[in-house]
């Protein structure tokens, strides 16, 4: 089972969170999370450049389910963590948390799979 996440959380409202971690966030690599204020897990992700990673998926695709499903605000933080712990860690965070917009996003995946 993954471990307890402990870094500190930055909560924001939905128009200010991408302009917040673009100011705060790491260019570094590691893991980030989302979720809605002190609750849900939305979604979790590994970059080799965190600010970079997290600018772009609220700008494509995972922007729409992590706004749509953190309504009441959102909040981020952030795991400076070598390249070859990363995914190992966001699966490890996905089982234990069950992050929404990573369990829709892989199914929507899984269906297009099918379809093909």
């Amino acid at each position: 089972m993954a471990e307890d996440w402990s870094n500190d959380w930055h909560p924001y409202d939905q128009e200010k969170l991408q302009a917040m971690a673009d100011k705060t966030a790491p260019e570094e690599q590691g893991v980030f999370a989302i979720r809605r204020f002190r609750g849900e897990w939305v979604y979790v992700n590994a970059s080799m450049n965190i600010r970079g990673a997290l600018s772009r998926d609220l700008s494509t695709n995972e922007a729409l389910c992590i706004f749509l499903k953190g309504h009441s605000g959102l909040e981020y933080s952030f795991e400076l963590r070598p390249a070859r712990e990363s995914e190992s860690r966001v699966q490890g965070l996905i089982k234990r948390y069950r992050p929404i917009c990573n369990l829709e996003l892989a199914g929507k995946l899984r269906s297009q799979t099918k379809k093909s």
